[in-house]
């Protein structure tokens, strides 16, 4: 999103009104003084000559275009109420809620270091046998990027027959690989593997959550090279057997560009 240019002391008074003046859309500033506004569009605010600006007397008006000292305005702007304005009112370029809101959507989420993280909103089960996506646990990646992930999910099994979780990239041309750390009994043991990205994902090569219906955590750290096709970034989860496997709220998927 491009933000509005902003020019210092960007101020002038109205010798020209506009007409009607509480909905007409052209107004003239001071002989002279149009060349010390910024490039259109920006938003202005028009108020009372000897007065200061307040939500009873001013208004803010969108200038979408100017010619030497005339503006062409959009009129009341961010929730203003419109003013009849008058030869003598000040106007002047501003920094408004819309620029610093604009301004934020500008800033990516970079949370720790990592440009994008993702929570699970509510739990997420599954009987399938075969990999099935985590809702929520997703990032889209970009063509010819390189991109580094971690994973942290609060799981169990209803079964000692467990379960067992992948990363998977939905298009085609990517590799990859993963480590992974993971639960059997929770209060005493856990499962290691290292498996790489393939067409359906890379899987555990060892099974977790073999304590039935114990919650315990799998963390997942790995790499993944994007090809010339974007796709997503997911976390799976299968179900060995009969039974469900729960991926609980609050479940975390980091994932960081490194090239």
């Amino acid at each position: 999103m491009a933000l509005d240019a902003i020019k210092n002391l960007a101020y002038s008074t109205v010798a020209t009104a506009p007409s009607p003046a509480s909905s007409g859309t052209s107004l003239v500033v001071a002989a002279g003084e149009g060349t010390r506004f910024p490039a259109v569009s920006f938003n202005a605010i028009i108020w009372p000559s000897g007065a200061v600006p307040t939500p009873a007397n001013a208004e803010i008006v969108r200038v979408t275009n100017i010619s030497t000292d005339t503006f062409t305005i959009t009129r009341t702007q961010e929730s203003t109420s419109a003013r009849t304005v008058v030869i003598g009112d000040q106007i002047a370029a501003i920094i408004s809620k819309k620029w610093l809101d604009d301004l934020v959507a500008t800033i990516p989420v970079v949370v720790g270091g990592w440009d994008s993280v993702v929570f699970t909103t509510a739990d997420r089960a599954t009987t399938n046998s075969t990999l099935t996506d985590i809702p929520d646990l997703s990032v889209a990646l970009a063509i010819n990027s390189w991109y580094e992930f971690e994973a942290l999910l609060w799981m169990d099994s209803s079964t000692t027959a467990g379960g067992r979780v992948a990363h998977a990239y939905s298009a085609a041309g990517a590799i990859g690989g993963c480590n992974g750390d993971g639960a059997l009994n929770p209060a005493s043991s856990n499962t290691t593997w290292h498996t790489q990205l393939g067409a359906a994902g890379g899987t555990s090569a060892s099974i977790v959550l073999t304590t039935a219906s114990t919650k315990g955590a799998v963390f997942l750290k790995g790499f993944i090279v994007t090809g010339a096709n974007a796709g997503n970034l997911t976390i799976q989860q299968l179900k060995i057997t009969s039974g469900t496997i729960t991926t609980y709220k609050g479940s975390v998927l980091k994932v960081r560009k490194v090239a």
